[in-house]
């Protein structure tokens, strides 16, 4: 199973801030208290995959996020969860308050012409038994 949702909006949040999501059932949360998230500038779309997979009988989920932007202060943190608004104006959480948490990575170009962008990449990956959740308001 493949599922791929484009985002417009990429808001991150240390994992130890989220610790009032209750699951709703098994694909959808919901915040009991405000959760104080902070928006990354992206340029263009984010892309978001989502795989699953049954490994010694148990369902696995593979999430990936691609984005570029040209702030990194998120990256620095080792524990850090995001909220994907979509086009549709749907909100996931990619990430919870328990491990595994998600793994950035990040690339930087070295650009061969002035006019080339200087934006960083960024793949986020979070692999676990959850998938990508559905934030219900």
């Amino acid at each position: 199973m493949s599922n791929l949702v484009h985002a417009v909006k990429v808001e991150s949040i240390p994992c130890d801030h989220i610790t009032t999501m209750r699951f709703i059932s098994g694909t959808r949360c919901r915040f009991s208290a405000d959760v104080p998230f902070t928006e990354i500038p992206i340029e263009g779309l984010a892309g978001i995959s989502q795989e699953k997979a049954i490994e010694n009988n148990q369902t696995l989920y593979t999430v990936v996020a691609t984005f570029s932007s040209c702030r990194r202060d998120f990256a620095a943190l080792r524990r850090v969860a995001f909220r994907i608004t979509s086009a549709n104006g749907q909100q996931y959480l990619l990430g919870s308050s328990a491990r595994p948490y998600p793994i950035i990575e990040e690339t930087t170009p070295f650009p061969s012409k002035p006019a080339d962008t200087t934006l960083k990449s960024f793949k986020v990956t979070w692999k676990g038994t959850l998938p990508l959740l559905q934030i219900e308001e």
